[in-house]
């Protein structure tokens, strides 16, 4: 596309779009004046892909200017008669200007606490549904409350729940497309906040329901444990769920937990105290 102040063009890449212009143009790039208009994006899981595209202006050579005569010399004033300097004047001291008084009362702690979890929510609350928009997916993001297990001396987190039609998309095998959408929002509003902002992603509420089921078998388990007097192994789980586990039986006087094994098949044992 060709508008006046330039010529338009697209690619991947800025550089590719920037190598295609220079060669349509056939010009260097010391000859132009190139503007990056979009850097484009590769999207997210296949979805919202977008062309990179610059804006590439030729340089017209302007005539070069001869350069401003210098004005003549003036001859020294002739000195004139010293003259008797005044006596210097006495300084007063100033008066201190009175400061304003501030209006407001400084904001509690805790008022400052609050104020900033609000502007952190709406602000993930905001770009996840950004995110959902550009990746052509008909959603709603709503803030919920957190109804999960915690550690000792954790905030709960922000919660985000996806709501709509046919989200299994957004889930996944073992929820990692799951995961990766909470990643990806996580460090979006870290960097638009400047500090570390816990968010969980839901959809639908199959984040709820999972730490709901994994509770009520862990607790399941340990009974088994307790009763056959051996160690129960659960099948392999992400992290975040061998978490759940080990938090809902932190408190069992009867059994302790451990996590055994490597990558993607590092699973929790369940084991009857003696």
């Amino acid at each position: 596309m060709t508008s006046s102040e330039g010529n338009e063009f697209r690619g991947r890449t800025p550089e590719e779009a920037t190598e295609a212009g220079l060669a349509a143009l056939k010009l260097t790039s010391d000859q132009v004046e190139i503007e990056i208009l979009s850097k484009g994006s590769r999207g997210l899981l296949g979805f919202g892909a977008e062309d990179a595209r610059v804006r590439i202006t030729p340089i017209s050579k302007q005539p070069s200017k001869a350069p401003a005569s210098k004005p003549p010399k003036k001859d020294a004033p002739a000195s004139s008669p010293a003259q008797v300097a005044p006596e210097p004047k006495t300084q007063q001291p100033e008066t201190p200007e009175p400061k304003p008084e501030q209006s407001a009362e400084p904001k509690s702690v805790a008022e400052t606490d609050i104020s900033e979890e609000l502007d952190a929510t709406s602000e993930a609350t905001d770009l996840l549904q950004g995110m959902l928009d550009r990746m052509g997916v008909v959603a709603r993001v709503q803030a919920v409350e957190y109804r999960g297990v915690l550690d000792d001396n954790q905030d709960a987190p922000i919660v985000l729940n996806i709501e709509g039609d046919d989200l299994g998309i957004l889930i996944g095998r073992r929820a990692e497309t799951l995961s990766a959408i909470q990643y990806l929002t996580r460090l979006m509003v870290n960097h638009r906040m400047h500090r570390w902002v816990n968010v969980v992603v839901d959809v639908e509420g199959y984040r709820a329901r999972r730490e709901e089921q994994l509770a009520r078998l862990a607790n399941r388990m340990a009974d088994r444990a307790v009763s056959s007097g051996k160690t129960v192994s659960l099948e392999a789980m992400p992290p975040n769920e061998r978490r759940i586990v080990h938090i809902t039986l932190r408190d069992n006087l009867l059994v302790t937990t451990e996590s055994v094994g490597e990558g993607d098949h590092r699973k929790v044992t369940i084991i009857p105290k003696e």
